[in-house]
């Protein structure tokens, strides 16, 4: 069912669909000017397009095709297929984007957003190949709705206001996770000193201040959907930060009693990884309830320190440092609990370690509270789009304004 006032139109029916081009690579006249040259791998990430990694001169534009202000680039080819941007200024293209081009007509925003809420859908065209690939055929001939060209601005507006709003929080993000990393330059190295501190910091090695031992098996056949929570070592990468806050897996009884338990105030390192840069990296644990560490983890026990301020400190840069130059291997680096027993790090009193890690927690908890609302941001706008590009949610348009159409 399409709704009244709305029409189903091809994609070449909107304008001109242009396949962009790219200037000999051996001729550097064409390259290194003021024109953005954009490649699938500037898209994605912004709405508006300005800039690009690389640029052409005008003597590379005058071999590809000039793409205008207002036109939507569409992905086509290889492993960014779907991904798409607005250009915001006159730009040129490599091959694998298809640029839309509106005539009058149709706006270019609402253009951009239609496109941006079927792109999965015409993604799914390229089939499974070596090389994924939509035919420009293929491209022009996939339809989409469109209501009447005021229809079309009223629904853009609208949706740009929750763009900018989403854009708003994730400035806020930005400066947040900003602040928290001067605080930890300052804080965790103690240049700045909160008030009412003064005492010297010690300097020690990590296996004078606790005791190592090791996490065991949890294969990823053990692993279930619901039962007693563990950690595995790839989760300290891609779920952790600092902090073990939630759990991704859970094993059985069965698979409990084979594997090594860990309790409140431990710090987990995962001990292989992929780089020198990244082994090493730990998060503190801070539940009470049964849980339990997978093989590939080593697990230190503090005897007298804040689990919470060694985790940020042994994350910070100068212990990343320390722990990338004892890493061994090349395809997986591997770190030892030996090794970590000798990080070296400067730490103060125990009270002081209590308040800098406080502070770090409320960086976190505010970067985390922007986060939540960024989420909701992004879900309600795509439900908001599902409803206006499709008719289903009508919005309202001036009586003058319909009768100027």
């Amino acid at each position: 069912m399409i709704s009244q006032g709305w029409k189903e139109v091809k994609i070449s029916e909107i304008g001109v669909v242009v396949t962009g081009n790219t200037p000999p690579t051996h001729d550097r006249s064409f390259y290194g000017g003021e024109i953005p040259f954009v490649a699938p791998g500037d898209l994605g990430f912004r709405k508006y397009i300005t800039t690009s990694e690389k640029t052409i001169t005008e003597r590379g534009l005058a071999v590809c095709r000039p793409i205008p202000a207002g036109a939507t680039l569409f992905t086509c080819i290889g492993s960014t297929i779907g991904k798409i941007g607005l250009a915001a200024v006159p730009l040129a293209t490599n091959q694998q984007i298809n640029s839309v081009i509106p005539e009058d007509n149709y706006d270019p925003e609402f253009i951009y957003y239609q496109l941006a809420n079927v792109a999965e859908r015409i993604a799914k065209m390229a089939g499974a190949h070596a090389v994924p690939i939509i035919a420009k055929s293929q491209f022009s001939a996939e339809k989409i709705l469109v209501p009447t060209l005021v229809e079309q601005r009223r629904i853009a507006e609208i949706l740009s206001t929750w763009d900018r709003a989403i854009e708003t929080v994730e400035a806020l993000i930005a400066n947040a996770r900003a602040q928290k990393a001067a605080l930890m330059q300052i804080l965790l190295t103690g240049k700045r000193r909160l008030p009412g501190f003064s005492s010297e910091w010690e300097r020690a090695a990590l296996g004078g201040r606790g005791d190592f031992r090791k996490g065991k098996g949890i294969s990823r056949a053990e692993v279930k959907g619901a039962g007693i929570p563990c950690v595995r070592y790839g989760e300290i990468y891609t779920r952790h930060d600092d902090i073990v806050r939630d759990f991704g897996s859970f094993i059985d009884t069965a698979s409990a009693s084979r594997s090594e338990p860990i309790i409140r105030s431990d710090i987990l390192f995962a001990c292989s990884g992929e780089t020198a840069e990244e082994i090493g990296k730990c998060v503190a644990y801070l539940g009470d309830h049964e849980a339990y560490a997978g093989g590939d983890i080593v697990i230190f026990s503090p005897e007298r320190d804040n689990p919470v301020f060694l985790a940020y400190l042994l994350n910070s840069p100068p212990l990343v440092m320390q722990k990338s130059q004892m890493g061994q291997g090349n395809s997986v680096v591997h770190i030892s609990a030996s090794n970590l027993a000798k990080l070296q790090i400067v730490i103060p009193e125990l009270d002081e370690q209590d308040a800098i890690a406080q502070r770090l927690l409320d960086s976190d908890t505010q970067i985390s509270s922007h986060q939540f609302q960024l989420t909701a941001l992004r879900q309600e706008r795509a439900a908001l789009m599902q409803q206006l590009l499709t008719g289903k949610r009508r919005v309202r348009v001036p009586a003058e304004a319909a009768q100027c159409l």
